[in-house]
Protein backbone atom coordinates (compact mmCIF):
# COMPACT_ATOMS: atom_id res chain seq x y z
CA UNK A 1 0.00 0.00 0.00
CA UNK A 2 1.53 3.41 -0.64
CA UNK A 3 2.77 6.21 2.16
CA UNK A 4 0.02 8.20 1.19
CA UNK A 5 -2.82 6.17 1.05
CA UNK A 6 -1.62 4.92 4.51
CA UNK A 7 -1.01 8.57 5.37
CA UNK A 8 -5.33 8.95 4.11
CA UNK A 9 -5.90 5.88 6.15
CA UNK A 10 -5.06 7.29 9.79
CA UNK A 11 -7.55 9.99 8.93
CA UNK A 12 -10.82 8.04 7.84
CA UNK A 13 -13.19 7.11 10.53
CA UNK A 14 -13.04 3.74 10.15
CA UNK A 15 -9.39 4.16 11.46
CA UNK A 16 -10.68 6.02 14.09
CA UNK A 17 -13.43 3.85 15.65
CA UNK A 18 -11.29 1.23 14.53
CA UNK A 19 -8.57 2.39 16.83
CA UNK A 20 -10.97 3.35 19.93
CA UNK A 21 -12.44 -0.11 19.58
CA UNK A 22 -8.46 -1.77 19.71
CA UNK A 23 -7.60 0.86 23.22
CA UNK A 24 -11.01 0.18 24.23
CA UNK A 25 -10.15 -3.47 24.44
CA UNK A 26 -6.26 -3.33 25.88
CA UNK A 27 -8.11 -1.22 28.58
CA UNK A 28 -10.06 -4.05 29.14
CA UNK A 29 -7.12 -6.93 29.47
CA UNK A 30 -5.21 -4.22 31.13
CA UNK A 31 -8.20 -4.03 33.88
CA UNK A 32 -7.91 -8.29 33.60
CA UNK A 33 -4.21 -7.95 34.24
CA UNK A 34 -4.37 -6.02 36.80
CA UNK A 35 -6.49 -8.57 38.52
CA UNK A 36 -4.62 -11.37 37.70
CA UNK A 37 -1.50 -9.74 39.68
CA UNK A 38 -3.83 -8.99 42.61
CA UNK A 39 -4.40 -12.19 42.73
CA UNK A 40 -1.30 -13.77 41.66
CA UNK A 41 0.05 -11.18 44.63
CA UNK A 42 -2.48 -12.85 46.95
CA UNK A 43 -1.28 -16.24 46.63
CA UNK A 44 2.37 -14.96 47.59
CA UNK A 45 0.26 -14.04 51.04
CA UNK A 46 -1.27 -17.03 51.54
CA UNK A 47 2.20 -18.48 51.38
CA UNK A 48 3.63 -16.14 54.18
CA UNK A 49 0.36 -17.05 55.75
CA UNK A 50 1.35 -20.87 56.27
CA UNK A 51 4.59 -20.01 57.18
CA UNK A 52 3.48 -17.89 59.85
CA UNK A 53 1.00 -20.58 60.81
CA UNK A 54 3.15 -23.16 60.92
CA UNK A 55 5.56 -20.99 63.03
CA UNK A 56 3.03 -20.60 65.71
CA UNK A 57 2.35 -24.38 65.69
CA UNK A 58 6.32 -25.43 65.79
CA UNK A 59 6.80 -22.85 68.87
CA UNK A 60 3.79 -23.84 70.79
CA UNK A 61 5.02 -27.46 70.08
CA UNK A 62 8.53 -26.46 71.10
CA UNK A 63 7.61 -24.80 74.63
CA UNK A 64 5.17 -27.59 75.37
CA UNK A 65 8.28 -30.13 74.94
CA UNK A 66 10.84 -29.47 77.58
CA UNK A 67 14.36 -30.90 77.90
CA UNK A 68 14.64 -31.70 74.10
CA UNK A 69 18.24 -32.19 73.13
CA UNK A 70 19.75 -30.37 69.96
CA UNK A 71 19.29 -34.26 68.03
CA UNK A 72 15.79 -34.52 69.30
CA UNK A 73 14.70 -31.36 67.66
CA UNK A 74 16.72 -32.02 64.55
CA UNK A 75 14.72 -35.05 64.20
CA UNK A 76 11.78 -33.20 64.81
CA UNK A 77 12.49 -30.70 61.96
CA UNK A 78 13.24 -33.34 59.56
CA UNK A 79 10.25 -34.91 60.62
CA UNK A 80 8.57 -31.78 59.65
CA UNK A 81 9.54 -30.61 56.44
CA UNK A 82 9.03 -34.19 55.00
CA UNK A 83 5.45 -33.94 55.82
CA UNK A 84 4.89 -30.02 54.75
CA UNK A 85 7.48 -30.33 52.41
CA UNK A 86 9.56 -27.41 53.42
CA UNK A 87 13.15 -27.05 52.32
CA UNK A 88 14.25 -26.75 55.93
CA UNK A 89 13.85 -25.45 59.34
CA UNK A 90 16.00 -23.92 61.76
CA UNK A 91 16.37 -23.05 65.37
CA UNK A 92 18.76 -20.16 66.14
CA UNK A 93 20.30 -18.38 68.83
CA UNK A 94 20.76 -14.69 69.29
CA UNK A 95 23.96 -14.35 67.34
CA UNK A 96 22.51 -16.58 64.05
CA UNK A 97 24.25 -19.80 65.35
CA UNK A 98 22.47 -22.86 64.63
CA UNK A 99 20.80 -24.74 67.56
CA UNK A 100 19.00 -26.92 65.73
CA UNK A 101 18.28 -27.74 61.97
CA UNK A 102 17.27 -29.91 59.50
CA UNK A 103 19.20 -31.45 56.79
CA UNK A 104 20.02 -29.29 54.66
CA UNK A 105 23.16 -30.71 52.63
CA UNK A 106 21.38 -31.31 49.96
CA UNK A 107 20.44 -27.52 49.30
CA UNK A 108 23.41 -26.09 47.99
CA UNK A 109 22.07 -22.48 49.20
CA UNK A 110 23.86 -20.39 51.44
CA UNK A 111 21.97 -19.98 54.47
CA UNK A 112 24.16 -17.70 56.65
CA UNK A 113 23.01 -14.79 58.78
CA UNK A 114 23.97 -11.92 56.36
CA UNK A 115 22.11 -14.01 53.21
CA UNK A 116 19.01 -15.23 55.37
CA UNK A 117 18.51 -11.66 57.10
CA UNK A 118 18.54 -13.40 60.81
CA UNK A 119 16.04 -11.55 62.88
CA UNK A 120 16.61 -10.32 66.65
CA UNK A 121 13.72 -11.66 68.59
CA UNK A 122 12.95 -8.61 69.83
CA UNK A 123 11.88 -7.86 66.15
CA UNK A 124 8.40 -10.62 65.89
CA UNK A 125 9.25 -11.74 62.76
CA UNK A 126 10.15 -11.07 58.78
CA UNK A 127 10.18 -12.64 55.28
CA UNK A 128 13.49 -13.15 52.61
CA UNK A 129 13.08 -14.22 49.65
CA UNK A 130 16.36 -16.02 47.69
CA UNK A 131 16.78 -17.67 44.70
CA UNK A 132 17.09 -21.37 44.50
CA UNK A 133 20.36 -22.92 43.32
CA UNK A 134 20.91 -23.44 39.44
CA UNK A 135 17.22 -22.30 38.81
CA UNK A 136 14.86 -19.03 38.57
CA UNK A 137 12.50 -20.16 40.95
CA UNK A 138 12.73 -18.54 44.89
CA UNK A 139 12.52 -19.80 48.04
CA UNK A 140 10.42 -17.66 51.30
CA UNK A 141 12.05 -17.43 54.49
CA UNK A 142 10.07 -16.94 57.36
CA UNK A 143 12.28 -15.50 60.66
CA UNK A 144 10.03 -16.11 63.37
CA UNK A 145 11.40 -15.10 67.05
CA UNK A 146 10.16 -17.48 69.62
CA UNK A 147 12.11 -16.50 72.49
CA UNK A 148 14.06 -13.59 73.95
CA UNK A 149 16.99 -15.26 72.44
CA UNK A 150 15.85 -18.22 69.92
CA UNK A 151 14.82 -17.56 66.48
CA UNK A 152 12.85 -20.14 64.28
CA UNK A 153 13.08 -19.86 60.86
CA UNK A 154 11.69 -22.18 58.07
CA UNK A 155 12.56 -21.78 54.57
CA UNK A 156 9.74 -22.71 51.43
CA UNK A 157 10.53 -23.02 47.68
CA UNK A 158 8.04 -21.60 45.54
CA UNK A 159 8.60 -23.49 42.84
CA UNK A 160 5.23 -25.09 42.49
CA UNK A 161 3.08 -21.53 43.00
CA UNK A 162 5.55 -20.02 40.17
CA UNK A 163 5.20 -22.79 37.88
CA UNK A 164 1.63 -22.65 38.29
CA UNK A 165 1.61 -18.73 37.86
CA UNK A 166 4.21 -18.80 34.96
CA UNK A 167 1.57 -21.32 33.19
CA UNK A 168 -1.07 -19.47 33.65
CA UNK A 169 0.57 -16.48 32.27
CA UNK A 170 1.58 -18.53 29.43
CA UNK A 171 -1.95 -19.61 28.71
CA UNK A 172 -3.22 -16.04 29.52
CA UNK A 173 -0.73 -14.42 26.88
CA UNK A 174 -1.45 -16.54 23.78
CA UNK A 175 -4.95 -15.90 24.42
CA UNK A 176 -4.64 -12.19 24.85
CA UNK A 177 -2.81 -12.13 21.64
CA UNK A 178 -5.20 -13.82 19.66
CA UNK A 179 -8.00 -11.77 21.31
CA UNK A 180 -6.24 -8.32 20.39
CA UNK A 181 -5.39 -9.89 16.70
CA UNK A 182 -9.35 -11.07 16.32
CA UNK A 183 -11.15 -8.09 17.77
CA UNK A 184 -8.97 -5.65 15.92
CA UNK A 185 -10.10 -7.41 12.20
CA UNK A 186 -13.47 -8.29 13.87
CA UNK A 187 -13.54 -4.55 14.87
CA UNK A 188 -12.41 -3.10 11.34
CA UNK A 189 -14.50 -5.45 9.51
CA UNK A 190 -17.64 -4.68 11.62
CA UNK A 191 -16.99 -0.98 11.37
CA UNK A 192 -16.39 -1.02 7.66
CA UNK A 193 -19.74 -2.81 7.18
CA UNK A 194 -21.18 -0.14 9.33
CA UNK A 195 -20.14 2.95 7.20
CA UNK A 196 -20.22 1.20 4.30
CA UNK A 197 -23.71 3.06 3.76
CA UNK A 198 -21.72 5.82 4.88
CA UNK A 199 -19.73 5.72 1.93
CA UNK A 200 -22.26 4.88 -0.66
CA UNK A 201 -23.79 8.34 0.45
CA UNK A 202 -20.55 9.67 -0.41
CA UNK A 203 -20.04 7.98 -3.48
CA UNK A 204 -23.84 9.22 -4.70
CA UNK A 205 -22.89 12.61 -2.87
CA UNK A 206 -20.08 13.11 -5.49
CA UNK A 207 -22.07 11.31 -8.47
CA UNK A 208 -24.83 14.13 -7.96
CA UNK A 209 -22.50 17.15 -7.53
CA UNK A 210 -20.73 15.76 -10.90
CA UNK A 211 -24.21 16.69 -12.42
CA UNK A 212 -25.68 12.94 -12.33
CA UNK A 213 -28.91 13.68 -10.25
CA UNK A 214 -30.87 10.46 -11.36
CA UNK A 215 -27.94 8.52 -8.53
CA UNK A 216 -29.82 6.98 -5.24
CA UNK A 217 -28.23 5.23 -2.97
CA UNK A 218 -29.37 1.90 -2.20
CA UNK A 219 -31.59 0.56 0.60
CA UNK A 220 -30.47 -2.76 1.16
CA UNK A 221 -31.49 -2.82 5.00
CA UNK A 222 -28.04 -2.97 6.89
CA UNK A 223 -29.33 -1.09 9.99
CA UNK A 224 -31.87 1.58 10.69
CA UNK A 225 -29.70 4.42 11.47
CA UNK A 226 -27.75 3.76 8.05
CA UNK A 227 -31.19 2.90 5.99
CA UNK A 228 -32.63 6.24 7.64
CA UNK A 229 -29.59 8.06 6.45
CA UNK A 230 -30.01 6.64 2.53
CA UNK A 231 -33.48 7.37 2.42
CA UNK A 232 -33.21 11.30 3.69
CA UNK A 233 -30.41 11.53 1.41
CA UNK A 234 -32.50 9.84 -1.33
CA UNK A 235 -35.44 12.38 -0.76
CA UNK A 236 -33.11 15.14 -0.57
CA UNK A 237 -31.54 14.31 -3.55
CA UNK A 238 -35.16 13.90 -5.73
CA UNK A 239 -35.69 17.06 -4.35
CA UNK A 240 -32.69 19.06 -5.55
CA UNK A 241 -33.37 16.98 -8.75
CA UNK A 242 -36.86 18.10 -8.79
CA UNK A 243 -35.47 21.85 -8.00
CA UNK A 244 -32.70 21.73 -11.03
CA UNK A 245 -35.54 20.33 -13.55
CA UNK A 246 -37.71 23.03 -12.28
CA UNK A 247 -35.53 25.77 -12.52
CA UNK A 248 -34.17 24.46 -16.19
CA UNK A 249 -37.77 24.58 -16.92
CA UNK A 250 -38.64 28.03 -15.27
CA UNK A 251 -35.14 29.22 -17.23
CA UNK A 252 -36.79 28.36 -20.22
CA UNK A 253 -40.01 29.27 -20.37
CA UNK A 254 -38.98 32.56 -18.95
CA UNK A 255 -36.89 32.67 -21.99
CA UNK A 256 -39.41 31.87 -24.07
CA UNK A 257 -41.86 33.99 -22.81
CA UNK A 258 -39.77 37.56 -21.77
CA UNK A 259 -38.34 37.03 -25.53
CA UNK A 260 -41.54 37.68 -26.39
CA UNK A 261 -42.68 41.40 -24.95
CA UNK A 262 -39.04 42.55 -25.09
CA UNK A 263 -38.93 41.69 -28.99
CA UNK A 264 -42.40 43.23 -29.11
CA UNK A 265 -40.81 46.30 -27.46
CA UNK A 266 -37.89 46.31 -30.10
CA UNK A 267 -39.98 46.34 -32.83
CA UNK A 268 -42.43 48.62 -31.65
CA UNK A 269 -39.58 50.93 -30.85
CA UNK A 270 -37.75 50.62 -34.39
CA UNK A 271 -41.22 50.64 -35.96
CA UNK A 272 -41.57 53.95 -34.38
CA UNK A 273 -38.28 55.42 -34.77
CA UNK A 274 -38.07 54.63 -38.78
CA UNK A 275 -42.03 55.58 -39.40
CA UNK A 276 -42.76 58.39 -37.22
CA UNK A 277 -44.98 61.19 -38.24
CA UNK A 278 -45.86 62.91 -35.09
CA UNK A 279 -45.80 63.01 -31.26
CA UNK A 280 -49.01 60.89 -31.28
CA UNK A 281 -46.84 58.47 -32.59
CA UNK A 282 -44.42 58.37 -29.95
CA UNK A 283 -47.22 58.80 -27.25
CA UNK A 284 -48.85 55.30 -28.57
CA UNK A 285 -45.16 53.73 -28.85
CA UNK A 286 -44.75 55.01 -25.00
CA UNK A 287 -48.00 53.41 -23.98
CA UNK A 288 -47.40 49.84 -25.65
CA UNK A 289 -43.81 50.06 -24.34
CA UNK A 290 -45.37 50.97 -20.78
CA UNK A 291 -48.30 48.07 -21.40
CA UNK A 292 -45.19 45.17 -22.16
CA UNK A 293 -43.24 46.24 -19.11
CA UNK A 294 -45.83 45.67 -17.18
CA UNK A 295 -46.63 42.30 -18.41
CA UNK A 296 -43.01 41.35 -17.73
CA UNK A 297 -43.06 42.88 -14.23
CA UNK A 298 -46.41 41.09 -13.22
CA UNK A 299 -44.29 37.19 -14.67
CA UNK A 300 -41.18 38.38 -12.35
CA UNK A 301 -43.38 39.61 -9.37
CA UNK A 302 -45.37 36.43 -9.85
CA UNK A 303 -42.31 34.41 -9.77
CA UNK A 304 -41.11 36.00 -6.83
CA UNK A 305 -44.39 35.23 -5.25
CA UNK A 306 -43.88 31.44 -6.32
CA UNK A 307 -40.68 31.05 -4.91
CA UNK A 308 -41.50 32.50 -1.57
CA UNK A 309 -44.12 30.78 -1.22
CA UNK A 310 -42.00 27.54 -1.96
CA UNK A 311 -39.62 28.24 0.36
CA UNK A 312 -42.28 29.26 3.33
CA UNK A 313 -41.04 33.10 3.21
CA UNK A 314 -44.35 34.09 2.15
CA UNK A 315 -45.58 37.03 4.21
CA UNK A 316 -49.15 36.14 5.21
CA UNK A 317 -51.44 38.45 6.74
CA UNK A 318 -52.95 35.81 9.02
CA UNK A 319 -56.88 36.89 10.11
CA UNK A 320 -60.07 35.30 10.69
CA UNK A 321 -61.80 35.63 7.42
CA UNK A 322 -65.15 34.26 5.95
CA UNK A 323 -64.81 32.40 2.83
CA UNK A 324 -68.26 32.27 1.69
CA UNK A 325 -68.42 35.74 1.84
CA UNK A 326 -64.66 36.11 -0.44
CA UNK A 327 -66.45 33.86 -3.14
CA UNK A 328 -69.10 35.93 -2.96
CA UNK A 329 -67.55 39.19 -3.81
CA UNK A 330 -65.40 37.68 -6.53
CA UNK A 331 -68.22 35.97 -8.00
CA UNK A 332 -70.16 39.45 -8.10
CA UNK A 333 -66.79 41.11 -8.99
CA UNK A 334 -66.97 38.67 -12.62
CA UNK A 335 -70.70 38.28 -12.90
CA UNK A 336 -70.48 41.22 -15.80
CA UNK A 337 -67.80 39.61 -17.80
CA UNK A 338 -70.07 35.78 -17.69
CA UNK A 339 -73.19 37.77 -18.98
CA UNK A 340 -71.34 39.68 -21.90
CA UNK A 341 -70.78 36.08 -22.39
CA UNK A 342 -74.22 34.75 -22.10
CA UNK A 343 -72.04 31.83 -19.21
CA UNK A 344 -73.77 31.75 -15.77
CA UNK A 345 -72.54 31.71 -12.62
CA UNK A 346 -74.17 29.90 -9.93
CA UNK A 347 -73.28 29.88 -6.46
CA UNK A 348 -73.51 27.46 -3.48
CA UNK A 349 -72.35 28.49 -0.13
CA UNK A 350 -72.39 27.39 3.10
CA UNK A 351 -72.42 29.10 6.68
CA UNK A 352 -69.62 29.27 9.37
CA UNK A 353 -66.68 28.61 6.58
CA UNK A 354 -64.72 30.61 8.96
CA UNK A 355 -60.62 30.51 8.77
CA UNK A 356 -57.31 31.92 9.68
CA UNK A 357 -56.15 32.59 6.35
CA UNK A 358 -54.89 35.61 4.33
CA UNK A 359 -57.99 37.43 3.03
CA UNK A 360 -55.98 39.38 -0.19
CA UNK A 361 -54.50 36.60 -1.28
CA UNK A 362 -57.23 33.99 -1.23
CA UNK A 363 -59.41 36.65 -3.33
CA UNK A 364 -56.85 36.41 -5.86
CA UNK A 365 -56.59 32.33 -5.61
CA UNK A 366 -60.61 32.15 -6.23
CA UNK A 367 -60.10 35.09 -8.86
CA UNK A 368 -57.71 32.95 -10.80
CA UNK A 369 -59.75 30.24 -10.89
CA UNK A 370 -62.91 32.04 -12.03
CA UNK A 371 -60.87 33.98 -14.82
CA UNK A 372 -60.30 30.35 -16.14
CA UNK A 373 -63.37 28.65 -15.93
CA UNK A 374 -64.37 31.83 -17.94
CA UNK A 375 -62.13 31.49 -20.20
CA UNK A 376 -62.52 28.19 -21.28
CA UNK A 377 -66.50 27.89 -20.97
CA UNK A 378 -67.99 28.59 -23.86
CA UNK A 379 -71.13 30.94 -24.22
CA UNK A 380 -74.10 29.51 -22.76
CA UNK A 381 -72.03 27.17 -20.19
CA UNK A 382 -72.51 27.34 -16.40
CA UNK A 383 -70.01 27.89 -13.82
CA UNK A 384 -71.16 26.45 -10.39
CA UNK A 385 -69.13 28.02 -7.33
CA UNK A 386 -69.71 25.41 -4.08
CA UNK A 387 -68.19 26.27 -0.71
CA UNK A 388 -68.35 23.95 2.09
CA UNK A 389 -66.93 23.75 5.21
CA UNK A 390 -66.77 22.00 9.11
CA UNK A 391 -64.86 22.35 11.94
CA UNK A 392 -61.33 20.63 10.58
CA UNK A 393 -61.56 22.16 6.97
CA UNK A 394 -63.56 24.54 4.25
CA UNK A 395 -63.93 23.58 0.84
CA UNK A 396 -63.98 25.16 -2.41
CA UNK A 397 -64.54 23.74 -5.08
CA UNK A 398 -65.36 26.07 -8.83
CA UNK A 399 -66.77 23.07 -11.61
CA UNK A 400 -67.30 24.35 -15.32
CA UNK A 401 -68.85 22.52 -18.40
CA UNK A 402 -66.12 23.96 -20.58
CA UNK A 403 -63.78 22.77 -23.35
CA UNK A 404 -61.99 20.81 -20.30
CA UNK A 405 -58.30 19.04 -20.16
CA UNK A 406 -56.15 15.98 -21.59
CA UNK A 407 -55.45 13.44 -19.69
CA UNK A 408 -51.95 14.18 -20.68
CA UNK A 409 -52.17 17.80 -20.01
CA UNK A 410 -54.10 17.63 -16.57
CA UNK A 411 -50.97 16.35 -14.49
CA UNK A 412 -48.68 19.28 -15.56
CA UNK A 413 -51.00 21.91 -15.31
CA UNK A 414 -50.22 23.41 -11.98
CA UNK A 415 -46.34 23.60 -13.23
CA UNK A 416 -44.79 27.27 -14.04
CA UNK A 417 -45.59 28.94 -17.46
CA UNK A 418 -47.49 25.33 -17.98
CA UNK A 419 -49.69 26.07 -20.82
CA UNK A 420 -52.27 23.58 -22.99
CA UNK A 421 -52.09 23.61 -26.76
CA UNK A 422 -55.99 24.59 -26.71
CA UNK A 423 -55.22 27.29 -23.87
CA UNK A 424 -52.22 29.08 -26.22
CA UNK A 425 -54.90 31.16 -28.02
CA UNK A 426 -55.83 32.70 -24.73
CA UNK A 427 -54.21 35.73 -23.26
CA UNK A 428 -52.03 34.72 -20.17
CA UNK A 429 -48.73 33.57 -18.79
CA UNK A 430 -48.98 30.21 -17.70
CA UNK A 431 -48.33 31.36 -13.94
CA UNK A 432 -51.64 31.13 -12.40
CA UNK A 433 -52.42 27.58 -11.33
CA UNK A 434 -48.82 27.37 -10.14
CA UNK A 435 -48.96 30.34 -8.16
CA UNK A 436 -53.12 29.08 -6.73
CA UNK A 437 -51.14 25.94 -5.88
CA UNK A 438 -47.88 27.58 -3.83
CA UNK A 439 -50.61 30.04 -2.11
CA UNK A 440 -52.80 27.39 -0.87
CA UNK A 441 -50.11 25.15 0.34
CA UNK A 442 -48.40 27.70 2.54
CA UNK A 443 -51.52 28.34 4.22
CA UNK A 444 -50.96 24.48 4.62
CA UNK A 445 -54.05 23.22 1.94
CA UNK A 446 -54.16 21.60 -1.19
CA UNK A 447 -55.61 22.04 -4.49
CA UNK A 448 -56.72 19.59 -7.39
CA UNK A 449 -57.97 19.33 -10.56
CA UNK A 450 -60.36 16.39 -12.42
CA UNK A 451 -61.55 16.95 -16.02
CA UNK A 452 -63.05 14.92 -18.93
CA UNK A 453 -62.14 16.80 -22.66
CA UNK A 454 -64.62 18.63 -24.05
CA UNK A 455 -67.36 17.96 -20.70
CA UNK A 456 -66.19 19.66 -18.02
CA UNK A 457 -63.30 20.74 -15.23
CA UNK A 458 -63.45 20.91 -11.47
CA UNK A 459 -61.28 22.37 -9.53
CA UNK A 460 -61.71 21.80 -5.63
CA UNK A 461 -59.26 24.04 -2.58
CA UNK A 462 -59.13 22.43 0.81
CA UNK A 463 -58.25 24.69 3.46
CA UNK A 464 -57.56 23.70 7.13
CA UNK A 465 -59.72 25.53 10.08
CA UNK A 466 -56.50 25.95 11.78
CA UNK A 467 -54.51 29.18 12.43
CA UNK A 468 -51.07 29.60 10.35
CA UNK A 469 -47.90 30.41 12.19
CA UNK A 470 -47.29 33.73 11.00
Amino acid sequence: MPLKKLLRLRHTLVFRLTLLYFLSVIAFLGAFVGYRLHRDSGHYRDVDLGLLEEAKELSLLLDSVKGMTEEDIARLFDYEIKNSYRLFVRLLGPNGEVFASSDTSSLGMDLSPIVTGILNSETGHAFKTLPLPQSHYKARILSYAIGPDRVLQIGTSQEGLQRIIEKRWREFGIVMAVLIVYSTFVGWFVIRSALKGVEEVTRTAIQISGGDFSSRVPITGRGEEIDRLAATFNNMAERIQALVTGMREITDNMAHDLRSPITRIRGIAEMTITSARDNRDYELMTGSIIEECDRLLGIINTMLDISEAKAGLSKLNISQVDISKIVDETCELFRPIAEDKNTRIIKRLSDNTFIWADNQKLQRVVSNLLDNALKYTPAGGTITVTVEGNADQVVVTVNDNGIGISRDDLPLIFRRFYRCDRSRSQPGTGLGLSWARAIIEAHGGHISATSTLNERSTFTVTLPNTPIPA
